[in-house]
């Protein structure tokens, strides 16, 4: 999973912030595609160091870490 250009708005906030609430609310009026954190995170590639590191995390029910992030949605964008 890649972007593929175009708009690239970051919705950040703690949970129950009403992050998915605006999120639907833009794909409504703008007609935007839109990709959850949890989403990157599963679908990175197992195959890859990156994915591997994540999908370690993940399996042990651990937070993956900052650094891990910033790279995976580096990788997306």
């Amino acid at each position: 999973m890649s972007h593929t250009g175009g708009p690239l708005i970051l919705v950040l906030g703690p949970q129950g912030s009403g992050k998915g609430t605006q999120i639907n609310l833009l794909k409504q009026q703008f007609g935007l595609p839109s990709v959850s954190a949890g989403e990157l995170l599963r679908q990175t590639d197992g195959t890859t160091d990156l994915g591997r590191a994540v999908h370690d995390l993940i399996d042990q029910g651990k937070l993956v870490t900052i650094d891990l992030w910033r790279a995976v949605v580096a990788a997306y964008v």
